[in-house]
């Protein structure tokens, strides 16, 4: 029996060598046209809001891991973030039309020695998420002149998400305010 050494791609036609042209033998594209094909998929894939949570969890896990923070974040986690902030920035209440247009934001930075946890993420435009770095949020929001109501329902939804009371958000933030203050 003769060993096949070369194939034909049933996308572009060329034919190519096995080794080399091909994942494996058994695969219908080359190398080539694999990457092309899933390079489009991630592309659509990320327009979605699963595909865009992933590749926020993904980006957070690795940096968490490069500050050697805290990582206790879930992926249905970054989901659930994502899901809940609909479409609309937590720091400026800006609605976004494209789920691209939205990161996650973390409220205490890992250079601060913030972790990553899901009472520490936020979904935020990418305006928001540049302008805030590794400042802590209330520094940020008085700093960008963000009107009252709108750090109001922030905070609102900061507490909400960790199971606190607005009194005591507030609180931890000024905590976090005055702490990255001494330390500033």
């Amino acid at each position: 029996m003769t060993e096949v050494t070369e194939k034909q791609c049933t996308r572009c036609e060329e034919t190519k060598p096995i080794e080399g042209g091909f994942y494996n033998p058994r695969r219908a594209y080359c190398v080539e046209c694999e990457r092309e094909t899933a390079a489009a998929r991630m592309r659509k894939h990320n327009k979605t809001l699963k595909g865009r949570a992933m590749t926020s969890y993904n980006r957070a896990r690795r940096t968490a891991a490069k500050f050697g923070a805290v990582d206790t974040l879930k992926p249905l986690d970054v989901v659930a973030a994502f899901a809940f902030a609909d479409g609309t920035c937590a720091y400026c209440g800006e609605q976004s039309e494209k789920i691209t247009d939205l990161q996650l934001d973390h409220v205490v930075a890992f250079s601060r020695g913030g972790e990553n946890t899901a009472d520490n993420i936020r979904v935020c435009c990418r305006s928001c998420n540049m302008r805030k770095g590794s400042k802590p949020f209330l520094s940020f929001a008085l700093e960008s002149k963000i009107d009252a109501d709108t750090i109001r329902r922030a905070i609102y939804s900061m507490a909400s998400a960790t199971g606190r009371t607005y009194a005591e958000m507030v609180a931890e933030l000024m905590r976090e305010g005055a702490r990255n203050e001494k330390d500033g």
